[in-house]
C-alpha cells in the first residue's frame, strides 16, 4: 500500500527497465524515471532505406544524446572520464545530430591543460590514471581539425594550435633508426 520511490545515488544507463512484483500486488501504471543529459537541440536526421541502419543510427544518437552530461562521459556507471578517442567519434557525429560544439571546446582545452613537457597529453580526463596513449594524443590534432572545420571557432584553434604543434613535436621526438 502506498508509493514506493527508488532514486540511486549516481546515473544509470539502460534502454529498458524490468520490473517484477510479488503475487497479488496491485501495480500503479504510474511508472516514471528522471533523466538528466546536456540540453542540445537536434540538428539533423538520417534515414536509408535498409532498416536495420536506421536502428543502428538511432541507438547511436540516443546514446550520444544521453551520454552528454557536463562533458562526454565515458561510461554511466564505472568512470566519469573523456576517452579521447571517444570524445572525438562523439564530437564527429554530434555534428550531425546534436550540437556538441560547447561539450566539444571544454573537452580539447581539458585535454590541453595536462600538456607534458615531453609536448604529449593525457588522453583521459579528468582522471587519476596518468594515461598517455601515443596514437589518442595524434587524435588530439585530427579533433581539433574536425572541430574547426565545422564550427569555424579561430579563436579555440589559435588558442590550442600550440599544443597541436607540441604534440607533433613530442611524438617526433620518439622516432628512432627503425621508424
Amino acid at each position: 500500500n502506498g508509493t514506493f520511490t527508488h532514486q540511486t545515488f549516481g546515473r544509470r544507463g539502460m534502454r529498458y527497465i524490468r520490473l517484477t512484483f510479488e503475487p497479488n500486488v496491485k501495480v500503479d501504471s504510474q511508472i516514471s524515471i528522471l533523466t538528466s543529459r546536456f540540453p542540445s537541440k537536434k540538428l539533423g536526421q538520417f534515414q536509408s532505406d535498409d532498416k536495420l541502419l536506421n536502428q543502428i543510427y538511432t541507438i547511436g544518437e540516443d546514446t550520444l544524446k544521453w551520454g552528454a552530461q557536463d562533458q562526454f562521459d565515458d561510461s554511466f556507471i564505472h568512470e566519469r572520464a573523456q576517452y579521447l578517442g571517444d570524445v572525438y567519434v562523439d564530437l564527429l557525429m554530434g555534428f550531425y545530430s546534436y550540437n556538441p560544439q560547447q561539450l566539444a571546446k571544454k573537452a580539447l582545452f581539458q585535454y590541453a591543460s595536462t600538456q607534458k613537457p615531453s609536448g604529449l597529453i593525457e588522453t583521459v580526463y579528468p582522471s587519476g590514471l596518468h594515461q598517455t596513449i601515443l596514437s589518442y594524443n595524434l587524435l588530439f590534432v585530427s579533433m581539433l581539425k574536425d572541430y574547426y572545420l565545422y564550427t569555424k571557432d579561430d579563436e579555440t584553434l589559435n588558442a590550442l594550435l600550440p599544443t597541436a604543434e607540441k604534440i607533433v613535436a613530442g611524438v617526433g621526438t620518439l622516432k628512432n633508426d627503425n621508424g
